[in-house]
């Protein structure tokens, strides 16, 4: 495990903007080496250690991901350096400055700002559509972990589908019995932050008191994720390095005492969005905490792109052991139906749709609620225009961005070989087959089989009948195809051209307007 310094830091990093240790060193310090070993569990040492570390307080105070004197504070003691000291000019400069911050985020210092949630809960902005029996379910399982059955629940699906406005349901409701919860989210960084949606679960208001109020014997485990306990509690003793992995037993042990501290009387609601980015510690821990104290009255929801985890992702090893004893509920969602569609366009517009709108609205989306939401937002009028034919590419410039950027960050996910085929696929523009694909990019017809098949796990294609695919969704092909550079495209599009040609040598006639359109983007207009 590393050391406290590089855990607490990674915290702050992951705080704003999901920076990563890297970008920090490369950012703002001479020797990038230095942080990267105190990251690793080495102390820094040396007449400029503490000119180090007030530099990267500094650095975060301004990229607003450390707010106050006693997360400063906080971070020299996991370094092994004493508190900010006022009587020193440029200290007493940044704890003005870090207390300018503090009031304009409304945060307080130490114990107390441990006690907040790591995300602020709004109402929702619309209703929940099309999610009633996906809903009865979470309720159904909040009521069992009332009764001491402790449980996860994992709200799958791809990206936009709605899996954090499910929760989101949840999450009020039970804020509005007055129960416990708390909720933060797992990063897509480098190395994967070890414990750090289980640090923004303990310095919440569900369970800050709890921690504050363990014996000695197990805040000092817990320091190891909070290093602000040392602080707060001087005679604290400072836990001994993890030198083996039998020793993190103490640790679980440590942090079960925190979870279930009154659980009798005071229910806990978890929240962890973006399962899929969890690191293997925190889903370790979970599987202990079931599996040692079933009887919790606790309900860990999370939420998971499933396209995104594969056969070889740690989350398997944990739906299994909690499956084989009860304690699994796995609830994906699909696409809304095209009147569940329609009344979501209804509620974000304010009125009902008519006829033109509303197929436009369900053919532009295929259901997805965020891509409806955005849409809508975006450019209301773009939803009566006809559907771009076949071959046309200038419909991609009006997706909305956030449904621009959520569709590249899937196709971003990709293997080398499975983005290949999804170019490919892209600019053939139609229903198409892996020996089209191979014949075309002068690839083996196996490789790109199995990148079919993984764009086929992943849900960005299916498959159309009779050994044809396409994209499963019309605005996946267009993201494809915008991200293909332009001298790659006119390449691309003469392959194709010339591979039908090749395959309909006998019957031009029935392809005729399709070569027509790839020589034109080949930029060939003879042909």
């Amino acid at each position: 495990m590393s050391h406290p310094f590089g855990d607490l830091l990674g915290q702050y990093l992951h705080r704003k903007h999901g920076l990563s240790q890297s970008k920090l060193a490369a950012g703002i310090l001479q020797e990038p080496a230095i942080i990267t070993r105190m990251c690793k569990g080495e102390r820094l040492t040396g007449p400029q250690a503490r000119q180090r570390v007030l530099a990267v307080i500094g650095w975060l105070q301004i990229k607003e991901a450390l707010y106050n004197t006693g997360d400063a504070n906080a971070l020299l003691a996991a370094a092994g350096l004493a508190p900010l000291r006022k009587i020193e000019p440029n200290e007493a400069a940044l704890v003005r400055k870090l207390d300018a911050s503090a009031r304009a985020n409304h945060r307080v210092p130490t114990a107390q700002s441990r006690r907040t949630t790591a995300f602020a809960l709004v109402a929702p902005e619309y209703p929940l559509i099309g999610r009633q029996a996906e809903w009865e379910i979470l309720r159904s399982a909040w009521h069992s972990a009332l009764q001491g059955k402790a449980q996860l629940i994992c709200i799958a699906g791809e990206a936009g589908i709605g899996k954090t406005r499910l929760a989101e349901e949840l999450f009020i409701e039970v804020q509005s019995q007055g129960h416990s919860m708390a909720r933060t989210r797992a990063y897509a960084l480098e190395g994967r932050l070890a414990y750090a949606p289980v640090a923004d679960w303990l310095r919440s208001a569900a369970l800050a008191d709890r921690v504050s109020a363990l014996p000695a014997v197990w805040r000092s485990e817990i320091a190891r994720l909070l290093p602000e306990l040392l602080i707060e509690d001087a005679t604290l003793p400072a836990p001994q390095p993890l030198t083996e992995r039998w020793q993190l037993k103490r640790l679980f042990e440590a942090l079960l005492q925190a979870f279930s501290a009154q659980e009798n009387y005071n229910p806990v609601l978890l929240v962890l969005d973006d399962l899929q980015w969890c690191d293997p510690e925190t889903l370790e821990l979970l599987q202990y905490l079931l599996s040692a104290a079933p009887q919790l009255k606790l309900l860990v929801v999370g939420t998971v792109r499933d396209t995104e985890v594969d056969a070889e992702h740690p989350l398997h090893k944990l739906w299994r052991h909690l499956l084989q004893a009860g304690q699994l509920t796995q609830l994906p969602l699909t696409p809304l139906s095209q009147e569940e569609t329609v009344r979501l366009g209804a509620a974000v517009l304010h009125r009902q749709l008519d006829a033109p709108v509303a197929t436009g609205l369900y053919h532009e989306c295929a259901g997805n609620p965020l891509f409806v939401i955005e849409s809508l937002r975006f450019q209301p009028g773009l939803l009566q225009a006809a559907p771009a034919q076949a071959g046309q590419r200038d419909g991609f410039t009006s997706l909305p961005p956030k449904v621009y950027a959520v569709i590249q960050a899937r196709l971003a996910t990709l293997s080398p070989q499975a983005h290949a085929v999804a170019e490919l696929a892209a600019v053939a523009g139609r229903a198409f087959t892996p020996e089209l694909l191979a014949q075309a990019g002068q690839r083996d017809v196996m490789g790109v089989a199995l990148g079919v098949d993984e764009l086929c796990q992943r849900r960005l294609v299916r498959e159309q009948g009779n050994a044809h695919y396409d994209f499963s969704h019309d605005r996946i092909r267009d993201v494809a195809y915008a991200e293909i550079s332009p001298a790659k495209r006119r390449v691309l599009h003469r392959a194709v051209a010339q591979t039908l040609e090749s395959i309909h040598a006998d019957h031009l006639d029935a392809v005729a307007g399709e070569l027509a359109g790839h020589y034109q983007q080949a930029d060939a207009p003879e042909q």
